[in-house]
């Protein structure tokens, strides 16, 4: 049986030891915290979402290549079309949209 959904609490606080301090906190009483993105998290996201993308491309490509039913052409060609969006929109342009939606 699954374990029912606890309510979730948005912790935003920048000292880490209040966070931590905090989050062990609202675990204790039943919630699950999370934490909105700080600056530096949001500056890596476009590396790892590349990164993500072309090794979704490299392994669907390896296990259609294996013939046993789990490679995925359609997913394939998602992670190829998201890396050339990325590409031309760019890493500067990428960061700043999502440093906005982050509020950072």
């Amino acid at each position: 049986m699954a374990e029912p959904q606890r309510p979730v609490i948005l912790l935003v606080e920048d000292e880490p030891q209040i966070r931590r301090f905090l989050r062990a906190a609202f675990e204790i009483e039943g919630y699950r915290s999370v934490a909105p993105l700080t600056r530096s998290e949001v500056d890596s996201l476009y590396l790892i979402v590349r990164a993500r993308l072309a090794m979704r491309a490299v392994i669907g490509s390896w296990r259609l290549n294996q013939c046993d039913g789990r490679g995925d052409a359609a997913q394939i060609d998602d992670a190829l079309d998201l890396l050339e969006l990325l590409h031309e929109v760019g890493a500067a342009e990428a960061t700043e949209r999502w440093r906005t939606q982050a509020g950072v």
